[in-house]
Parts: structure tokens; C-alpha cells; sequence
């Protein structure tokens, strides 16, 4: 996942932790089905239904709350986490070709809970992602200026 417009320092080194997680927490785990290829999608969920979680082997997506770019997400993120919550819906698009490898849900969490190990790299990675999000929006929210007024 990397953020639209400018990012801090850190935010690169960040990225590239991250990536690598994915990989990790799904080592010995199979696949649910075969890999999906997928051209240039509007809206990926109403292609693909959002019951797995998918591992983004190639390709670009790129994220939209309420029609605004927010980040994309690129190869070797792991696709859906946030489906089934009540949060605001997140569209996938993409305007390249996709290969999306494909989890089912529930065996994924079992793998990652039987591990205490996969259970860490899940945590680093979702707090990533957090830090990376809440770091966008404190970008994104003009500083707020007060002025200082007097006693009477």
C-alpha cells in the first residue's frame, strides 16, 4: 500500500516492511482457487464478490472512499481486510491488469492464530497500515488556526 500525494521519511522504509508480510503470513497456506486475471476493473468487488481475501500478485489498484482517491494498493498486499465491517465502503479499481490469488477467509485467520509468530507479523501489519492512514489524514487536515482572544 502506498498513500496518494506527499509522504514522510519514514513512510518508504514503512512500505517496504510491509510488503514482505503478506507473503509471510501465507506461507503453507493454499490458495482457495486458482489465480484470478483480471483487465481493467471500475469496481473489483462486483466482479469478484468480497467472501476471500486476496493476495495482489500483479497489477495496481487503486482505492476510493466516497469517490476520492485515498492509496493504492499494490503488488504483495493483501486484499479485503476491510470487507464485512461497517466502515465506509471501499471501492478497488484498477485501469491495468490484475492477478489476484485467492484466500478463503476463515482458513486464513486459523492460519494466522496458529502461529505465534504469524500472529506478530499480522499485528505489525495492520498497526502499519494504520500509522500509514493516520499519517495521510493528519496531511491532509489544514492546520487549524485560533486566534488567542482576552479576558474582559
Amino acid at each position: 500500500m502506498y498513500l496518494i500525494g506527499d509522504q514522510p521519511p519514514y513512510a518508504e522504509k514503512l512500505i517496504n516492511t510491509l510488503q514482505r508480510i503478506p507473503e509471510q503470513l501465507l506461507a503453507g497456506l493454499e490458495p482457495c482457487a486458482a489465480p484470478i486475471s483480471l483487465q481493467a476493473v471500475d469496481d473489483l468487488y462486483s466482479l469478484i464478490g468480497n467472501r476471500n481475501l486476496y493476495l495482489l500478485k500483479s497489477g495496481l489498484l487503486h482505492a476510493l472512499i466516497d469517490d476520492k482517491p485515498l492509496f493504492y494498493m499494490q503488488e504483495g498486499d493483501l486484499i479485503g481486510l476491510r470487507q464485512g465491517l461497517n466502515t465506509a465502503p471501499c471501492v478497488y479499481m484498477s485501469e491495468e491488469p490484475l492477478v489476484l490469488v485467492p484466500y478463503d477467509r476463515e482458513s486464513l485467520f486459523r492460519h494466522i492464530h496458529a502461529s505465534n509468530d504469524r500472529q506478530e507479523q499480522f499485528t505489525q501489519y495492520i498497526l502499519g497500515q494504520a500509522a500509514l492512514m493516520s499519517d495521510a489524514l493528519a496531511r491532509s487536515k489544514p492546520v487549524e488556526v485560533r486566534p488567542v482572544t482576552g479576558f474582559q
